[in-house]
């Protein structure tokens, strides 16, 4: 399984440089290489963010599942770290939307995945 995260764009260069740091022991994670959209969308207010991907080699705290109210929470973590060191950590891509535009695909992600086919 892999483990992917998602930051806002300015935050890229460092945490290429100095890795994923979380003051509060809590970096949220996902599994699902789509869910990206609405964890942008409904959760961070975002449109535009860096995805990266996090080897299980860096991981070394608990992982738990984070209870939020989201289509695809399943595949939503938290890992119980303060520091994921940037070795373990690769850029994969720059995701650059209008907000309205990635809304509207999360809706019809959304209505696919629940069997509405389109007319």
């Amino acid at each position: 399984m892999n483990y992917y995260h998602i930051s806002p764009i300015k935050n890229k260069a460092s945490i290429i440089k100095s890795g994923l740091r979380s003051n509060s022991n809590e970096i949220f994670v996902y599994t699902e290489p789509m869910q990206h959209f609405f964890i942008a969308a409904n959760q961070l207010g975002i449109s535009e963010y860096a995805i990266f991907e996090i080897s299980k080699k860096g991981i070394t705290g608990n992982i738990l599942n984070d209870n939020v109210a989201e289509f695809g929470s399943g595949c939503q973590y938290i890992i119980e770290q303060k520091l994921i060191d940037s070795k373990h950590i690769t850029h994969i891509t720059d995701v650059l939307m209008n907000i309205y535009d990635l809304i509207n695909m999360t809706e019809k992600m959304m209505l696919r995945k629940m069997g509405y086919k389109k007319s």
